[in-house]
């Protein structure tokens, strides 16, 4: 007989009851009740074949009617087990098979939802590279602004110098002129003891070279004025070019901070990928590890109770077989031994070849399921290398961005401070530029006042020697006359 029916409940009893799973002990006691209130046991069989006194003799065997209702009867309980037995078999086949579904539905959701995290891990990871490809982008279109501006501060560079050259070659033109009208003055004193000796020619040259320099000084001036000009157009182009870059500045901060708001907001996502997260995911898979061996474990539960049901079956038909072969010597029939021992032994064959099918089919389960198992614990140990791996790229790009971001910054306040000094340089010119315009103008006042002067003087000159010349004319005439 196979093993006692409370070994069977316990074993049930310690299957863990979770979702997706049907508990044993919610369906054993009904079937035990089934088996209990459908099946006699064979105690039943045994009372059955002893009949009470009134119907057989107090020596001899029963009547035939009464071994062959008793036949009869012995019959149909067995017809009613195999009946059960199927019943039985297709019962657990059917719970085998819901149990294998519900492990299927269970795993196949669990490894979604682990591609699915593992997409979008992924996707957060393009989107990262996206963003990153955006801000190289950007560090480009800065680093040509950059070099634009490198090259406006060259040329203001180039235009101050040029405008300083201009501002000296204009201030040594102006002391040359200063130089010249010093000169010129000197030989004006030294000349105006002669001026009345002096003849109209050399007045006339003394006028013509002062009206030269006078042209000379407007000239002069005009260039200062046009140096003002050009001075003042490089100032407002400097004001302009301050402005666009204090705005460039301003983008530049702000697209830091933007930056910087996405890489806070991208933290949570590279945590995802994080070999925590990783590590989570492979505690998972060995909780799903553990969940698939307590599910073999209730199968093999299964997988008992059906073996002792078998066994109780084939004792049922081993009993039923005895109880045949006594009814059969009680009334005189020759059964054939030899029939009884064939059958028994094909049981026992039948049951050997059971066993051994359900031990060859448990190992081959078992050993799929460890060969799934390694490979999905293999890809999820590639996926955590992979994602490991990518996790430190964007963390060396992140860094890379900041260390290109902070010498932006820094190249940028370099610039503006050297921009400053060339502003402060150019302030220096213009100044220089106005003192020197002033003392031009000083000057051309001085030599308008000098030429002014020599003007009266010349005028003065002229009207005496006019004067001269007309009293030398009449003395001329006097004496022609007188003579004649």
């Amino acid at each position: 007989m196979g093993k006692p029916k409370g070994n069977s409940e316990g074993d049930g009893a310690k299957v863990p009851n979770r979702a997706g799973s049907m508990p044993a002990y919610r369906w054993q006691p009904s079937q035990q009740d089934s088996l209990s209130s459908e099946v006699p046991s064979t105690k039943d069989v045994e009372t059955a074949i002893s009949l009470p006194s009134t119907h057989r003799g107090p020596l001899g065997p029963c009547t035939s009617e009464d071994c062959q209702a008793l036949v009869a009867r012995l019959r149909n309980q067995v017809q009613n087990l195999r009946e059960e037995k199927s019943q039985l078999e297709s019962l657990i086949f059917m719970q085998q098979q819901t149990i294998h579904q519900i492990d299927r539905v269970s795993m196949e959701d669990k490894l979604r939802s682990s591609s699915d995290a593992v997409q979008r891990l992924n996707e957060h990871i393009a989107d990262l590279r996206t963003l990153l490809a955006t801000k190289d982008k950007e560090i480009g279109e800065l680093r040509s602004q950059l070099e634009d501006l490198r090259r406006e501060n060259r040329q203001a560079r180039e235009l101050a110098a040029l405008e300083t050259e201009r501002l000296a070659k204009a201030n040594s033109e102006i002391e040359e002129l200063a130089d010249h009208l010093q000169m010129s003055e000197r030989k004006q004193e030294k000349m105006m003891s002669f001026l009345q000796l002096g003849s109209p020619e050399e007045l006339e040259s003394l006028a013509a070279r002062n009206s030269e320099l006078v042209d000379k000084l407007a000239e002069k001036e005009e260039a200062v004025l046009s140096l003002r000009r050009q001075l003042s157009d490089v100032q407002e182009n400097a004001e302009e070019s301050a402005k666009e870059k204090d705005e460039q500045l301003e983008n530049l901060r702000r697209s830091l901070a933007d930056l910087r708001e996405k890489a806070e907001m991208a933290e949570p996502l590279l945590r995802l990928g994080s070999p925590d997260t990783l590590q989570s995911l492979v505690t998972k898979n060995s909780e799903l590890v553990g969940e698939l061996a307590e599910k073999e474990e209730a199968v093999l539960s299964l997988k008992r109770q059906l073996s002792e049901v078998q066994e109780n079956a084939e004792g049922r038909n081993i009993d039923a077989l005895r109880v045949a072969r006594l009814q059969a010597l009680q009334t005189g029939s020759d059964v054939p031994h030899g029939c009884i021992l064939d059958q028994e032994r094909s049981m026992q064959v039948q049951r050997g070849s059971l066993e051994s099918a359900q031990q060859d089919e448990e190992l081959k389960e078992s050993r799929e399921r460890e060969k799934l198992l390694y490979q999905q614990l293999q890809e999820v140990q590639f996926r955590l290398e992979t994602l490991k791996k990518e996790n430190q790229m964007l963390k060396h790009a992140l860094m890379n961005t900041a260390q290109e971001s902070v010498d932006k910054e820094d190249a940028i306040l370099r610039d503006k401070r050297e921009y400053d000094a060339l502003q402060k340089a150019v302030e220096n010119a213009t100044r220089n530029a106005e003192d020197s315009r002033y003392l031009a103008q000083v000057e051309r006042e001085r030599r308008i006042a000098q030429v002014t002067q020599l003007k009266t003087q010349l005028a003065r000159w002229q009207r005496k020697h006019r004067g001269q010349h007309i009293l030398v004319d009449v003395e001329q005439y006097d004496i022609d006359t007188g003579t004649g």
